[in-house]
Protein backbone atom coordinates (compact mmCIF):
# COMPACT_ATOMS: atom_id res chain seq x y z
CA UNK A 1 0.00 0.00 0.00
CA UNK A 2 1.32 3.48 -0.83
CA UNK A 3 2.35 5.41 2.27
CA UNK A 4 2.29 9.17 2.87
CA UNK A 5 5.75 9.67 1.35
CA UNK A 6 4.83 7.70 -1.77
CA UNK A 7 1.86 9.97 -2.33
CA UNK A 8 3.99 13.09 -1.86
CA UNK A 9 6.57 11.95 -4.42
CA UNK A 10 3.88 10.92 -6.87
CA UNK A 11 2.21 14.31 -6.55
CA UNK A 12 5.53 16.10 -7.07
CA UNK A 13 6.41 14.22 -10.24
CA UNK A 14 2.90 14.35 -11.67
CA UNK A 15 2.65 18.11 -11.31
CA UNK A 16 6.26 19.31 -11.62
CA UNK A 17 8.00 16.68 -13.76
CA UNK A 18 9.82 19.01 -16.16
CA UNK A 19 11.27 21.26 -13.46
CA UNK A 20 12.34 18.31 -11.28
CA UNK A 21 14.02 16.34 -14.10
CA UNK A 22 15.88 19.42 -15.35
CA UNK A 23 17.25 19.98 -11.85
CA UNK A 24 18.05 16.31 -11.13
CA UNK A 25 19.91 15.38 -14.32
CA UNK A 26 19.71 18.31 -16.69
CA UNK A 27 17.12 16.86 -19.04
CA UNK A 28 14.28 18.84 -20.52
CA UNK A 29 11.30 16.64 -21.13
CA UNK A 30 7.62 17.20 -21.60
CA UNK A 31 4.98 14.99 -20.03
CA UNK A 32 2.43 13.97 -22.66
CA UNK A 33 0.33 11.45 -20.77
CA UNK A 34 0.24 9.80 -17.35
CA UNK A 35 -0.44 6.09 -17.70
CA UNK A 36 -1.46 3.30 -15.39
CA UNK A 37 1.75 1.58 -14.36
CA UNK A 38 0.19 -0.87 -11.93
CA UNK A 39 1.17 -4.50 -12.34
CA UNK A 40 -0.10 -7.31 -10.17
CA UNK A 41 1.83 -10.02 -8.37
CA UNK A 42 5.47 -9.69 -7.40
CA UNK A 43 5.69 -5.98 -8.27
CA UNK A 44 3.74 -4.71 -5.28
CA UNK A 45 7.03 -3.69 -3.63
CA UNK A 46 7.45 -0.78 -5.99
CA UNK A 47 5.34 2.38 -6.26
CA UNK A 48 5.25 3.48 -9.85
CA UNK A 49 4.64 6.51 -11.92
CA UNK A 50 4.49 5.83 -15.64
CA UNK A 51 4.59 8.78 -18.01
CA UNK A 52 4.71 9.06 -21.78
CA UNK A 53 7.24 11.80 -22.39
CA UNK A 54 8.83 13.63 -25.29
CA UNK A 55 12.37 15.00 -25.39
CA UNK A 56 13.56 18.17 -27.09
CA UNK A 57 14.15 16.26 -30.35
CA UNK A 58 10.54 15.07 -30.42
CA UNK A 59 11.32 11.43 -29.51
CA UNK A 60 8.73 9.70 -27.35
CA UNK A 61 9.26 7.01 -24.72
CA UNK A 62 7.91 5.88 -21.38
CA UNK A 63 9.52 7.19 -18.22
CA UNK A 64 9.01 4.79 -15.34
CA UNK A 65 9.74 6.48 -12.02
CA UNK A 66 9.93 4.54 -8.78
CA UNK A 67 10.57 6.09 -5.39
CA UNK A 68 12.28 3.78 -2.90
CA UNK A 69 13.27 4.37 0.68
CA UNK A 70 15.87 1.60 0.68
CA UNK A 71 17.95 -0.44 -1.74
CA UNK A 72 17.22 -4.13 -2.41
CA UNK A 73 19.85 -6.44 -3.87
CA UNK A 74 17.59 -7.84 -6.59
CA UNK A 75 16.21 -4.46 -7.62
CA UNK A 76 17.97 -4.32 -11.00
CA UNK A 77 16.51 -7.69 -12.03
CA UNK A 78 13.01 -6.85 -10.88
CA UNK A 79 13.00 -3.44 -12.51
CA UNK A 80 14.22 -5.15 -15.69
CA UNK A 81 11.27 -7.54 -15.67
CA UNK A 82 8.89 -4.65 -15.05
CA UNK A 83 10.51 -2.71 -17.88
CA UNK A 84 10.06 -5.61 -20.32
CA UNK A 85 6.38 -6.00 -19.46
CA UNK A 86 5.79 -2.28 -19.92
CA UNK A 87 7.50 -2.32 -23.32
CA UNK A 88 5.33 -5.21 -24.46
CA UNK A 89 2.15 -3.58 -23.21
CA UNK A 90 2.80 -0.06 -24.51
CA UNK A 91 4.99 -0.64 -27.60
CA UNK A 92 7.39 2.16 -26.62
CA UNK A 93 10.94 2.17 -25.25
CA UNK A 94 11.04 2.45 -21.46
CA UNK A 95 13.51 4.21 -19.21
CA UNK A 96 13.38 3.24 -15.55
CA UNK A 97 14.37 5.83 -12.95
CA UNK A 98 14.61 4.73 -9.31
CA UNK A 99 14.83 7.59 -6.83
CA UNK A 100 16.16 6.80 -3.36
CA UNK A 101 15.03 9.19 -0.66
CA UNK A 102 16.90 7.39 2.13
CA UNK A 103 20.51 6.27 2.54
CA UNK A 104 21.83 3.61 0.19
CA UNK A 105 24.95 1.41 0.27
CA UNK A 106 28.15 2.87 -1.14
CA UNK A 107 27.86 0.59 -4.16
CA UNK A 108 24.57 -0.48 -5.71
CA UNK A 109 23.87 -2.40 -8.89
CA UNK A 110 21.98 -0.38 -11.46
CA UNK A 111 22.89 -2.36 -14.59
CA UNK A 112 23.17 -5.98 -15.65
CA UNK A 113 26.36 -7.45 -17.14
CA UNK A 114 26.29 -7.65 -20.96
CA UNK A 115 25.80 -11.42 -21.03
CA UNK A 116 22.57 -11.08 -19.05
CA UNK A 117 21.00 -8.39 -21.20
CA UNK A 118 18.26 -9.65 -23.50
CA UNK A 119 18.84 -8.52 -27.09
CA UNK A 120 16.76 -11.08 -28.99
CA UNK A 121 16.40 -14.81 -29.57
CA UNK A 122 17.89 -17.36 -31.94
CA UNK A 123 15.43 -18.64 -34.54
CA UNK A 124 15.39 -22.27 -35.72
CA UNK A 125 12.84 -23.07 -38.43
CA UNK A 126 12.10 -26.80 -38.20
CA UNK A 127 10.33 -26.86 -41.56
CA UNK A 128 13.43 -25.50 -43.28
CA UNK A 129 15.63 -28.43 -42.19
CA UNK A 130 15.78 -31.42 -44.57
CA UNK A 131 14.05 -34.67 -43.66
CA UNK A 132 17.33 -36.63 -43.73
CA UNK A 133 18.62 -34.45 -40.92
CA UNK A 134 16.10 -36.22 -38.67
CA UNK A 135 16.03 -39.67 -40.27
CA UNK A 136 19.78 -40.11 -39.81
CA UNK A 137 19.49 -39.77 -36.05
CA UNK A 138 19.62 -42.82 -33.78
CA UNK A 139 17.22 -41.10 -31.36
CA UNK A 140 13.54 -41.92 -31.99
CA UNK A 141 12.64 -38.59 -30.39
CA UNK A 142 14.61 -36.74 -33.08
CA UNK A 143 13.22 -38.97 -35.83
CA UNK A 144 9.68 -38.13 -34.70
CA UNK A 145 10.34 -34.45 -35.32
CA UNK A 146 10.96 -35.27 -38.98
CA UNK A 147 7.23 -34.83 -39.58
CA UNK A 148 7.88 -31.07 -39.21
CA UNK A 149 10.79 -31.01 -41.68
CA UNK A 150 11.23 -30.02 -45.31
CA UNK A 151 10.12 -33.06 -47.31
CA UNK A 152 11.60 -31.82 -50.56
CA UNK A 153 10.05 -33.75 -53.47
CA UNK A 154 9.05 -36.73 -51.31
CA UNK A 155 5.31 -37.23 -50.98
CA UNK A 156 3.84 -37.21 -47.43
CA UNK A 157 2.89 -40.91 -47.47
CA UNK A 158 6.49 -41.92 -48.17
CA UNK A 159 7.78 -39.51 -45.53
CA UNK A 160 5.46 -40.95 -42.89
CA UNK A 161 6.47 -44.51 -43.80
CA UNK A 162 10.15 -43.64 -43.47
CA UNK A 163 9.63 -41.93 -40.13
CA UNK A 164 7.60 -44.81 -38.70
CA UNK A 165 10.16 -47.36 -39.86
CA UNK A 166 13.03 -45.37 -38.32
CA UNK A 167 11.15 -44.87 -35.04
CA UNK A 168 10.66 -48.62 -34.76
CA UNK A 169 14.30 -49.29 -35.72
CA UNK A 170 15.75 -46.89 -33.15
CA UNK A 171 13.40 -47.60 -30.23
CA UNK A 172 14.72 -49.86 -27.49
CA UNK A 173 11.37 -51.43 -26.62
CA UNK A 174 7.80 -51.74 -27.91
CA UNK A 175 6.70 -49.32 -25.18
CA UNK A 176 9.19 -46.68 -26.33
CA UNK A 177 8.06 -47.19 -29.92
CA UNK A 178 4.42 -46.65 -28.92
CA UNK A 179 5.29 -43.45 -27.07
CA UNK A 180 7.06 -41.95 -30.06
CA UNK A 181 4.41 -43.04 -32.53
CA UNK A 182 1.79 -41.32 -30.43
CA UNK A 183 3.97 -38.20 -30.37
CA UNK A 184 4.28 -38.50 -34.14
CA UNK A 185 0.52 -38.46 -34.45
CA UNK A 186 0.18 -35.41 -32.24
CA UNK A 187 2.93 -33.51 -34.08
CA UNK A 188 1.41 -34.41 -37.44
CA UNK A 189 -1.63 -32.28 -36.56
CA UNK A 190 0.59 -29.20 -36.67
CA UNK A 191 1.23 -29.76 -40.39
CA UNK A 192 -2.21 -31.25 -41.13
CA UNK A 193 -0.85 -34.73 -41.86
CA UNK A 194 -2.64 -36.59 -39.08
CA UNK A 195 -4.92 -38.31 -41.61
CA UNK A 196 -1.86 -39.71 -43.37
CA UNK A 197 -0.30 -40.90 -40.10
CA UNK A 198 -3.56 -42.49 -38.95
CA UNK A 199 -3.86 -44.32 -42.24
CA UNK A 200 -0.35 -45.73 -41.87
CA UNK A 201 -0.80 -46.70 -38.22
CA UNK A 202 -4.31 -48.10 -38.22
CA UNK A 203 -3.31 -51.69 -39.05
CA UNK A 204 -0.28 -51.84 -36.78
CA UNK A 205 -0.40 -53.97 -33.61
CA UNK A 206 -0.28 -50.98 -31.28
CA UNK A 207 -2.49 -49.52 -28.59
CA UNK A 208 -2.71 -45.84 -27.78
CA UNK A 209 -3.93 -44.14 -24.65
CA UNK A 210 -6.80 -41.73 -25.19
CA UNK A 211 -7.29 -38.76 -22.89
CA UNK A 212 -10.92 -39.00 -21.78
CA UNK A 213 -11.20 -35.24 -21.33
CA UNK A 214 -9.92 -34.63 -24.87
CA UNK A 215 -11.41 -37.69 -26.54
CA UNK A 216 -13.72 -35.77 -28.87
CA UNK A 217 -10.63 -34.30 -30.56
CA UNK A 218 -8.55 -37.48 -30.49
CA UNK A 219 -8.18 -38.90 -34.03
CA UNK A 220 -8.22 -42.51 -32.82
CA UNK A 221 -11.40 -41.87 -30.87
CA UNK A 222 -12.91 -40.36 -34.00
CA UNK A 223 -11.76 -43.33 -36.05
CA UNK A 224 -13.32 -45.64 -33.50
CA UNK A 225 -16.59 -43.76 -33.70
CA UNK A 226 -16.51 -44.04 -37.48
CA UNK A 227 -15.85 -47.77 -37.34
CA UNK A 228 -18.61 -48.25 -34.82
CA UNK A 229 -21.10 -46.50 -37.06
CA UNK A 230 -19.89 -48.45 -40.06
CA UNK A 231 -20.58 -51.69 -38.19
CA UNK A 232 -24.24 -50.91 -38.60
CA UNK A 233 -25.03 -50.05 -34.99
CA UNK A 234 -28.24 -48.05 -35.18
CA UNK A 235 -29.30 -47.87 -31.55
CA UNK A 236 -27.52 -44.62 -30.73
CA UNK A 237 -24.23 -42.90 -31.37
CA UNK A 238 -22.83 -43.74 -27.93
CA UNK A 239 -23.23 -47.48 -28.53
CA UNK A 240 -21.58 -47.04 -31.90
CA UNK A 241 -18.68 -45.19 -30.35
CA UNK A 242 -18.19 -47.84 -27.68
CA UNK A 243 -18.27 -50.65 -30.24
CA UNK A 244 -15.91 -48.74 -32.49
CA UNK A 245 -13.42 -48.14 -29.70
CA UNK A 246 -13.60 -51.81 -28.79
CA UNK A 247 -12.70 -52.73 -32.36
CA UNK A 248 -9.83 -50.28 -32.40
CA UNK A 249 -8.52 -51.54 -29.09
CA UNK A 250 -8.72 -55.18 -30.13
CA UNK A 251 -7.11 -54.38 -33.45
CA UNK A 252 -4.27 -52.44 -31.88
CA UNK A 253 -3.48 -54.60 -28.87
CA UNK A 254 0.11 -55.61 -29.16
CA UNK A 255 0.59 -59.26 -30.04
CA UNK A 256 2.12 -61.43 -27.35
Amino acid sequence: MPNEYDRIFKDLFENHLSAIMERLDGRRIKALEYLNGDLVGSFEWIVDLLIRVQDEEGHQKLLHIAQQSSYQADMVERVGIYNAILQKRNKLPVESLVIFAGKTPAEIRTTLPPERIYTGFTSIQLQELPLDNYLQSDSPAVVTMGILSDFGDTIPEQVVNKIIAQIKATSQSPQESRQHLQRLLKLSRMVKLDDVVIEELKDMPLIFEIDQEQKERDPFYQMGMKQGIEQGIEQGIEQGIEQGMLLITLQMVEAG
